[in-house]
């Protein structure tokens, strides 16, 4: 839940960035942020065999430090960022999704009894969801709380990309405020990020220090010398 709640923050934002900064379409959009299951399609099985080989606890442990890395990186990117800077950019995050997932899935379900796998199953999605859904929200809060310190009165609304189009209209005439709105969004947006990038990490010590994760591994070696 920790991680989901880290990483689900920034990847919420990056479409806002994405459309509204840059001005690009939902698909176009879409295209810049493939990275992202591209690499965890390409890392997800190679962790999921390394994990019947290895106590998965160790690439459990490692996984939440390539989410905190690709957070860290996005908090330097810029309006002039370019296609495969971006692409770059997001590649650690979707090696610690590949690297976390299979692992995760794997000790989760060898530590419970055969009938209640789908139970188990049930619990760990709610848990994900409620941890992605408290990240948006509070990703939301830190965001608009920022931009109100760089436009006072200026609410709690995540300036959508409509707004945003709207006011690259209006600065034909008067650019202050997409001048305003775009330097504002930019630094509460790096500071949103800044903020989150420290709960994987803290997932990644809880991992470290509590998850023993050999249930699945002597399950494996089990499999094979039968």
């Amino acid at each position: 839940m920790i991680i989901f709640f880290g990483v689900s923050a920034t990847l919420f934002l990056i479409p806002y960035f994405l459309q509204g900064i840059k001005g690009l379409t939902a698909e176009e959009a879409g295209y810049w942020m493939i990275a992202i299951p591209l690499t965890n399609m390409v890392v997800s099985p190679i962790a999921g065999k390394l994990s019947d080989k290895m106590n998965p606890k160790y690439l459990m442990a490692v996984a939440p430090v390539f989410f905190a890395l690709g957070i860290y990186i996005l908090t330097g990117v810029d309006i002039d960022v370019r296609y495969w800077e971006f692409f770059i950019m997001l590649v650690p995050i979707g090696v610690g999704m590949g690297m976390i997932m299979s692992p995760a899935f794997n000790v989760i379900m060898s530590s419970v009894p055969p009938q209640k796998v789908g139970m188990a199953n049930g619990t760990v999605r709610s848990i994900n969801t409620i941890g992605q859904a408290m990240g948006v929200a509070v990703g939301g809060v830190l965001l608009t709380s920022r931009m109100n310190e760089w436009i006072p009165g200026y609410g709690n609304i995540v300036p959508d990309p409509g707004t945003m189009s709207l006011l690259r209209i209006m600065a034909k005439f008067n650019p202050v405020p997409l001048i305003g709105m775009t330097e504002g969004f930019m630094d509460s947006m790096h500071y949103t990020f800044s903020v989150f990038m420290w709960f994987p990490l803290l997932s990644s010590l809880i991992i470290f220090l509590f998850l023993k994760g050999e249930e699945h591994l002597r399950k494996m070696r089990s499999i094979e010398a039968s």
